[in-house]
């Protein structure tokens, strides 16, 4: 299970999400939002801001999105999961993944 600093869980209204992955003491080197809807590579990549690791994507078609995160220790380890910030979960036939749901 991923494992950060404290879970913030992502903010959904009508225009998209945001979220937001606690790293005050710089244990992370990159994250990235796991997806398959089909967003660019460049939209899936967090930004570093003040102790926590950002992400916005506008709403698309879908009314919910799936996903799971992508986390490059300074460790050079990486860990894929699901978000322990956002308690909603979906199965899958590879296991639970993260899911929010648009207004």
């Amino acid at each position: 299970m991923i494992q950060t600093g404290l879970p913030a869980g992502p903010v959904v209204d009508a225009s998209g999400v945001a979220f937001a992955i606690s790293d005050p003491g710089r244990a992370l080197r990159r994250v990235r939002l796991v997806e398959e809807i089909g967003l660019p590579a460049r939209a899936v990549e967090f930004l570093r801001m003040n102790g926590r690791w950002r992400l916005r994507i506008p709403r698309g078609s879908a009314d919910r999105l799936e996903y799971l995160l992508e986390l490059h220790r300074d460790d050079g380890s990486v860990e894929v999961g699901p978000d322990p910030g956002n308690p909603r979960r979906v199965g899958g036939v590879f296991g639970d993944k993260s899911v929010v749901e648009f207004p």
